[in-house]
């Protein structure tokens, strides 16, 4: 019995954290394609593109969507003038 609400109360815990990075990564996607200036755009995809692989690296996104969407930042950034 004992184990069983330690065991909820746990996953709660992760799943919160889980949410949280998966949201903040949403996030950092929005305003790094709010970006207009390519500099700043390449500065935040490092960041973005890191919170990325953390995401696919706990397995909360599948490596393919990780990639994905990477490839869909860059083309973004590609895609600005300097």
């Amino acid at each position: 019995m004992v184990s069983q609400k330690f065991e909820k109360r746990k996953n709660y815990k992760i799943t919160k954290t889980n949410k949280y990075f998966l949201k903040s990564t949403k996030t950092a996607m929005k305003k790094n394609k709010s970006v207009k200036d390519k500099k700043l755009a390449q500065q935040k995809y490092r960041l973005t593109s890191s919170l990325i692989d953390k995401l696919a690296k706990k397995k909360l996104i599948h490596k393919n969507k990780a990639n994905r969407l990477k490839r869909k930042l860059q083309n973004d950034i590609n895609l600005l003038e300097s």
